[in-house]
Protein backbone atom coordinates (compact mmCIF):
# COMPACT_ATOMS: atom_id res chain seq x y z
CA UNK A 1 0.00 0.00 0.00
CA UNK A 2 1.35 3.44 -0.84
CA UNK A 3 1.38 6.71 1.08
CA UNK A 4 -1.62 8.22 -0.73
CA UNK A 5 -4.00 5.37 0.06
CA UNK A 6 -2.64 5.12 3.60
CA UNK A 7 -3.33 8.83 4.22
CA UNK A 8 -6.81 8.47 2.71
CA UNK A 9 -7.65 5.54 4.99
CA UNK A 10 -6.30 7.48 7.98
CA UNK A 11 -8.52 10.39 6.93
CA UNK A 12 -11.51 8.06 6.84
CA UNK A 13 -10.62 7.04 10.39
CA UNK A 14 -10.80 10.66 11.55
CA UNK A 15 -7.16 11.79 11.33
CA UNK A 16 -7.49 15.52 10.65
CA UNK A 17 -3.92 16.01 9.37
CA UNK A 18 -4.39 13.07 6.95
CA UNK A 19 -7.63 14.65 5.75
CA UNK A 20 -5.88 17.96 5.12
CA UNK A 21 -3.04 16.18 3.30
CA UNK A 22 -5.53 14.32 1.07
CA UNK A 23 -7.42 17.50 0.25
CA UNK A 24 -4.18 19.27 -0.66
CA UNK A 25 -2.99 16.26 -2.68
CA UNK A 26 -6.21 15.72 -4.70
CA UNK A 27 -7.48 19.31 -4.95
CA UNK A 28 -5.84 20.14 -8.30
CA UNK A 29 -7.03 16.91 -9.95
CA UNK A 30 -10.60 17.48 -8.77
CA UNK A 31 -10.60 21.09 -9.96
CA UNK A 32 -9.26 19.97 -13.35
CA UNK A 33 -11.96 17.25 -13.60
CA UNK A 34 -14.59 19.80 -12.67
CA UNK A 35 -13.58 21.99 -15.65
CA UNK A 36 -14.82 19.23 -17.97
CA UNK A 37 -18.12 18.51 -16.20
CA UNK A 38 -21.10 19.18 -18.51
CA UNK A 39 -22.97 21.15 -15.81
CA UNK A 40 -19.93 23.16 -14.65
CA UNK A 41 -20.93 26.54 -16.07
CA UNK A 42 -24.45 26.31 -14.79
CA UNK A 43 -23.55 25.16 -11.28
CA UNK A 44 -20.53 27.45 -11.01
CA UNK A 45 -22.75 30.43 -11.73
CA UNK A 46 -23.99 29.92 -8.17
CA UNK A 47 -21.20 27.99 -6.38
CA UNK A 48 -17.48 28.46 -6.88
CA UNK A 49 -15.35 25.45 -7.81
CA UNK A 50 -13.42 25.39 -4.52
CA UNK A 51 -16.71 25.24 -2.61
CA UNK A 52 -17.89 22.25 -4.68
CA UNK A 53 -14.62 20.34 -4.16
CA UNK A 54 -14.75 21.15 -0.44
CA UNK A 55 -18.31 19.86 -0.26
CA UNK A 56 -17.24 16.59 -1.93
CA UNK A 57 -14.54 16.08 0.71
CA UNK A 58 -16.99 16.96 3.46
CA UNK A 59 -19.31 14.20 2.24
CA UNK A 60 -16.44 11.69 2.18
CA UNK A 61 -15.30 12.55 5.70
CA UNK A 62 -18.87 12.44 7.07
CA UNK A 63 -19.44 8.83 5.89
CA UNK A 64 -16.30 6.93 6.88
CA UNK A 65 -18.10 3.83 8.20
CA UNK A 66 -20.00 3.34 4.93
CA UNK A 67 -16.73 3.67 3.00
CA UNK A 68 -14.85 1.03 4.97
CA UNK A 69 -16.30 -1.66 2.66
CA UNK A 70 -14.57 -0.11 -0.39
CA UNK A 71 -11.08 -1.30 -1.15
CA UNK A 72 -8.87 1.72 -1.77
CA UNK A 73 -5.67 -0.04 -2.87
CA UNK A 74 -4.31 2.51 -5.33
CA UNK A 75 -4.26 6.29 -5.62
CA UNK A 76 -6.31 5.98 -8.82
CA UNK A 77 -9.06 4.07 -6.97
CA UNK A 78 -9.18 6.89 -4.39
CA UNK A 79 -9.26 9.48 -7.17
CA UNK A 80 -12.06 7.69 -9.05
CA UNK A 81 -14.07 7.59 -5.83
CA UNK A 82 -13.48 11.32 -5.28
CA UNK A 83 -14.55 12.06 -8.88
CA UNK A 84 -17.74 10.07 -8.28
CA UNK A 85 -18.41 11.98 -5.06
CA UNK A 86 -17.81 15.33 -6.77
CA UNK A 87 -20.15 14.25 -9.56
CA UNK A 88 -22.78 13.56 -6.89
CA UNK A 89 -22.29 17.08 -5.53
CA UNK A 90 -22.77 18.44 -9.05
CA UNK A 91 -25.92 16.37 -9.59
CA UNK A 92 -27.40 17.55 -6.31
CA UNK A 93 -26.61 21.20 -7.15
CA UNK A 94 -28.22 20.73 -10.57
CA UNK A 95 -31.34 19.19 -9.00
CA UNK A 96 -31.62 22.09 -6.58
CA UNK A 97 -31.25 24.61 -9.39
CA UNK A 98 -33.84 22.80 -11.52
CA UNK A 99 -36.33 22.80 -8.65
CA UNK A 100 -35.78 26.53 -8.14
CA UNK A 101 -36.16 27.25 -11.86
CA UNK A 102 -39.57 25.55 -11.97
CA UNK A 103 -40.98 28.56 -10.14
CA UNK A 104 -39.80 31.11 -12.71
CA UNK A 105 -41.00 31.80 -16.23
CA UNK A 106 -38.70 30.48 -18.97
CA UNK A 107 -36.76 32.93 -21.11
CA UNK A 108 -35.41 32.43 -24.60
CA UNK A 109 -31.92 31.96 -23.15
CA UNK A 110 -33.09 29.37 -20.62
CA UNK A 111 -34.98 27.46 -23.32
CA UNK A 112 -31.91 27.44 -25.61
CA UNK A 113 -29.74 26.33 -22.69
CA UNK A 114 -32.19 23.55 -21.81
CA UNK A 115 -32.16 22.33 -25.42
CA UNK A 116 -28.34 22.26 -25.44
CA UNK A 117 -28.31 20.46 -22.09
CA UNK A 118 -30.85 17.96 -23.43
CA UNK A 119 -28.56 17.06 -26.35
CA UNK A 120 -25.58 16.64 -23.98
CA UNK A 121 -27.73 14.59 -21.62
CA UNK A 122 -28.87 12.30 -24.45
CA UNK A 123 -25.24 11.66 -25.42
CA UNK A 124 -24.30 10.97 -21.80
CA UNK A 125 -27.29 8.65 -21.33
CA UNK A 126 -26.31 6.67 -24.43
CA UNK A 127 -22.81 6.20 -22.98
CA UNK A 128 -24.30 4.94 -19.71
CA UNK A 129 -26.67 2.52 -21.47
CA UNK A 130 -23.80 1.07 -23.51
CA UNK A 131 -21.89 0.23 -20.32
CA UNK A 132 -24.76 -1.47 -18.48
CA UNK A 133 -25.29 -5.21 -18.76
CA UNK A 134 -29.08 -5.62 -18.51
CA UNK A 135 -32.49 -3.90 -18.48
CA UNK A 136 -32.64 -3.89 -14.69
CA UNK A 137 -29.40 -1.89 -14.44
CA UNK A 138 -30.62 0.49 -17.14
CA UNK A 139 -33.87 1.04 -15.23
CA UNK A 140 -31.96 1.64 -12.02
CA UNK A 141 -29.61 4.10 -13.75
CA UNK A 142 -32.66 5.91 -15.14
CA UNK A 143 -34.17 6.20 -11.65
CA UNK A 144 -30.88 7.42 -10.18
CA UNK A 145 -29.72 9.86 -12.83
CA UNK A 146 -32.73 10.90 -14.90
CA UNK A 147 -35.33 10.96 -12.14
CA UNK A 148 -32.81 12.10 -9.53
CA UNK A 149 -33.87 9.57 -6.92
CA UNK A 150 -31.54 8.58 -4.10
CA UNK A 151 -30.95 4.89 -3.30
CA UNK A 152 -33.14 5.11 -0.18
CA UNK A 153 -35.95 6.68 -2.23
CA UNK A 154 -35.81 3.86 -4.77
CA UNK A 155 -35.97 1.17 -2.07
CA UNK A 156 -38.91 2.86 -0.36
CA UNK A 157 -40.84 3.55 -3.59
CA UNK A 158 -40.15 0.28 -5.48
CA UNK A 159 -39.28 -2.34 -2.82
CA UNK A 160 -40.51 -5.26 -4.94
CA UNK A 161 -38.01 -4.47 -7.67
CA UNK A 162 -35.13 -2.90 -5.70
CA UNK A 163 -34.79 -3.78 -2.04
CA UNK A 164 -31.06 -3.43 -1.38
CA UNK A 165 -29.63 0.06 -0.85
CA UNK A 166 -26.10 -1.38 -1.08
CA UNK A 167 -26.73 -2.86 -4.53
CA UNK A 168 -28.09 0.48 -5.74
CA UNK A 169 -25.17 2.38 -4.20
CA UNK A 170 -22.65 0.03 -5.84
CA UNK A 171 -24.26 0.44 -9.27
CA UNK A 172 -24.34 4.22 -8.83
CA UNK A 173 -20.65 4.20 -7.89
CA UNK A 174 -19.82 1.96 -10.88
CA UNK A 175 -21.63 4.31 -13.25
CA UNK A 176 -19.97 7.38 -11.74
CA UNK A 177 -16.55 5.75 -12.02
CA UNK A 178 -17.26 4.90 -15.65
CA UNK A 179 -18.29 8.49 -16.34
CA UNK A 180 -15.25 9.84 -14.50
CA UNK A 181 -13.03 7.59 -16.62
CA UNK A 182 -14.69 8.85 -19.83
CA UNK A 183 -14.25 12.46 -18.69
CA UNK A 184 -10.59 11.81 -17.84
CA UNK A 185 -9.99 10.22 -21.24
CA UNK A 186 -11.68 13.18 -22.91
CA UNK A 187 -9.62 15.62 -20.83
CA UNK A 188 -6.39 13.73 -21.65
CA UNK A 189 -7.17 13.76 -25.37
CA UNK A 190 -7.90 17.50 -25.31
CA UNK A 191 -4.64 18.22 -23.45
CA UNK A 192 -2.43 15.99 -25.63
CA UNK A 193 -1.48 17.67 -28.94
Amino acid sequence: MDTVTEFFKQGLNGDQSAREWCQDHFNAALLEWLKHHPERRRVCSIHNEAHLVGEAFQIVWQRPIELQEFDFKTPSSVLRFLFATLNGVMLEATRTMQAASLHSMPTRTSIESAMKNHAETQKLWKAIEDELSNDREIRLAYLLFHCGLKPQDIVSKIPDEFSDVREITHLRLRIMQMLAKKVLLKADSSITP
